[in-house]
């Protein structure tokens, strides 16, 4: 995986594997974008063919624990499979259900850069609360 790290944002881009119930694991084209704006969060994207990307938004905190077991419920898990040196990131939606499997060290590698950009603790410091509130509310401020 290549890493960038730009001032409000740590990114990720590289190969996964897609790992069919039966059959050859496909090498998919992934990017992962934390921005320091929106800090619980991670974008997974993954290049679909023709049709472009397909993007999930998970916690950060589901890839950090991920690393080192299993965890998620509902539309996203994330556990290690020890044997291979990698980590399982399981999507579901009504549309269907798909296996990737990074290497573990590029996760590894991706999750301390994001908590060295916003330490645990201090997500909140980062966020616009004005702006928020701004999108929350009304033109008169009252709640939409």
């Amino acid at each position: 995986m290549q890493y960038a790290r730009r001032g409000i944002a740590v990114t990720a881009a590289g190969l996964a594997y897609l790992v069919p119930a039966t059959g050859q694991r496909v090498p998919v084209r992934v990017q992962l974008d934390y921005l320091m704006g929106d800090p619980y969060a991670v974008q997974l994207s993954v290049r679909n063919g023709r049709a472009g990307w397909v993007r999930w938004l998970m916690a950060r905190d589901l890839l950090a624990l991920g690393l080192h077991g299993p965890v998620g419920e509902g539309d996203v898990r994330v556990r290690p499979d020890d044997a291979a040196d990698e980590v399982l990131v399981e999507l579901s939606s009504v549309n269907g259900h798909a296996v990737l499997a990074f290497w573990r060290r590029d996760l590894a590698v991706l999750v301390a850069d994001i908590f060295e950009a916003v330490p645990a603790g201090s997500e909140s410091e980062q966020i616009n609360w004005q702006l928020e509130w701004s999108r929350l509310s009304g033109p008169a401020g009252e709640v939409a």
